[in-house]
């Protein structure tokens, strides 16, 4: 028995497991979900042998997909396997992850939380701008470089929709609910962006002269990216948008060479991106679900109600409630006991019976626990992507100086680490094909070394909670040699020379209308000495 004959009795021993546990239906509509019948499937019902045959190849392939696991309750929306079971993307395998996408993608589009957590993330690793220039050593090759960078950057995007920078921001915001996107580089040196549900894989997993196909990416014997495959839009209304399809002659194949495959990668043998919000997305759909109750629950006590005690009448028996229609006074003007409370004014006066009594209805929501329950769950989803309640809430009113600063400190560290993968993952793959292409036309010439792609970055930096104190610091350490002053402005998100330029223009201008300052050249050394 050769290895696919094994693979494939090994699948319908599985088909069978589920079928004997009772589970043959749930696992055949499963299939017709995930992979509808097909005209051969049709075809098949003139041989009951032929038609079983195709049922189980259906069912088993539906195992492989994840689709019927998917389909099975469980508190993480897939059944836990015990022990190893392959690599990661075994474990994550293309439909579990499109799943796992559409949840967090809801979670963006309705909770203000994932938004707010999302957005916080994207403001502070990538907003206002992050600024990078070129830094060869050559200042003719340098100012050639940023003049091409300048030109090509405003319509960056191939439709023109975005800049540059836009295409980094949304970029890198999209890692949140979707973990990965592509950029395709074209030959006029525009970017075409591919969101992660446009890459698609062939039903039976298999691309270009057979090779395994992985989340819509072709990889070779040692599983490195050699093709992708992104959906036909002309295909769209026959295969719907589950992330399959037919075959890999239904997708526009675009070669490894052409795409920066940008994904958030958290093991080694992942090939596509994981969703960074993944680990928080369970524990933040119950606490909007817990907020959504809670302010219902506000609502319905804003709203006074009342409710009409009877105790027990010995002038009874009479059933609950079966006078409440009525009123013995009938007349144009009277409203009976249930009409009043319908109907009921500011200021109102009830005509009771004898024995009844009114009672006010309240709620008492939200209780004592709301504010620390809130607290609590936002922690947790917080430390799923590194941010501090503090920033998740933007609420400081319950925090030190030390307790802000040590929050802030950590979040710090959180968006360096999103900054360098900006950096590394995005902005120097990019800046590297467009320099290959303007040294490959003759628009630049190469500088030996490889020195033609080195780049200077100015990513965004976070104010200190207390400026002065940092402005001391960052003297103290230049006056120790332990730092420069262009780092301090690189910090800022400034260009040392073109801040020293304005610098001494604006000095200049000073002494032609003799404006005494005391940062003047002529005036630090009796600034010192007077210091000390």
């Amino acid at each position: 028995m050769n290895a696919a004959a094994a693979d494939k009795s090994a699948l319908r021993s599985l088909v069978f497991t589920e079928i004997a546990r009772g589970r043959g239906v749930e696992l055949g509509r499963a299939a017709d979900r995930q992979f509808p019948p097909t005209a051969l499937d049709r075809l098949s019902a003139i041989s009951p042998r032929w038609r079983a045959a195709r049922t189980l190849d259906r069912m088993g392939a539906t195992i492989v997909a994840g689709g019927y696991e998917i389909a099975k309750p469980s508190r993480t929306r897939r059944a836990r396997r015990r022990g190893a079971d392959g690599p990661a993307d075994a474990g994550q395998d293309d439909r579990t992850l499109w799943e796992l996408r559409e949840w967090c993608r809801d979670l963006d589009r309705n909770s203000p939380l994932m938004r707010g957590i999302i957005d916080r993330m994207r403001d502070n690793v990538m907003a206002p701008d992050y600024g990078f220039r070129p830094d060869s050593g050559d200042e003719k090759f340098d100012a050639d470089a940023a003049a091409a960078l300048a030109e090509t950057a405003p319509t960056a995007e191939h439709r023109g929709m975005f800049d540059l920078q836009q295409v980094f921001e949304t970029g890198f915001r999209s890692l949140g609910p979707d973990g990965d996107f592509l950029e395709i580089f074209l030959k006029d040196n525009r970017l075409q962006i591919i969101e992660a549900h446009d890459l698609v894989t062939p039903r039976n997993r298999t691309g270009y002269k057979g090779r395994r196909v992985v989340g819509g990416v072709e990889t070779d014997s040692s599983g490195r990216p050699r093709a992708y495959y992104v959906r036909d839009p002309s295909s769209a209304p026959r295969f719907g948008y589950s992330g399959w399809i037919g075959s890999y002659r239904d997708a526009q194949r675009i070669d490894a060479a052409d795409v920066n495959h940008v994904a958030a990668r958290t093991r080694f043998s992942q090939t596509r991106g994981v969703p960074v919000m993944a680990a928080s997305i369970g524990a933040l759909e119950r606490l909007d679900g817990y907020l959504e109750s809670e302010s219902i629950a506000a609502q319905v006590a804003s709203h006074i109600t009342w409710s009409i005690r009877r105790n027990a009448d010995p002038a009874g028996p009479w059933l609950p409630g079966a006078e409440l229609q009525t009123d013995p006074n009938s007349t144009a003007d009277s409203l009976s006991t249930y009409e009043q409370l319908m109907r009921s004014e500011p200021g109102a006066v009830f005509d009771l019976r004898p024995l009844e009594s009114v009672e006010v209805n309240t709620a008492g929501r939200p209780t004592d626990q709301f504010d620390p329950y809130i607290t609590s769950m936002m922690r947790m989803v917080g430390s799923g992507v590194g941010l501090p309640l503090e920033l998740v809430l933007l609420d400081f009113s319950k925090t030190t100086y030390a307790s802000a600063r040590a929050s802030l400190l950590q979040a710090y560290r959180t968006f360096l680490f999103w900054q360098r993968f900006v950096r590394v993952r995005m902005i120097q793959p990019t800046y590297d094909r467009w320099m290959a292409g303007w040294i490959a036309s003759g628009d630049l010439r190469p500088l030996a070394g490889g020195r033609s792609y080195k780049l200077k970055f100015f990513p965004p930096r976070w104010a200190w909670i207390d400026p002065l104190k940092m402005v001391l610091a960052k003297s103290k350490q230049i006056s120790a040699g332990a730092g420069t002053l262009e780092d301090w402005i690189s910090e800022e998100g400034e260009v040392a020379e073109t801040i020293w330029a304005a610098r001494q223009m604006e000095l200049d201008e000073l002494r032609a209308r003799r404006i005494p300052t005391t940062t003047a050249p002529e005036n630090l050394s009796a600034n010192q000495e007077s210091d000390e």
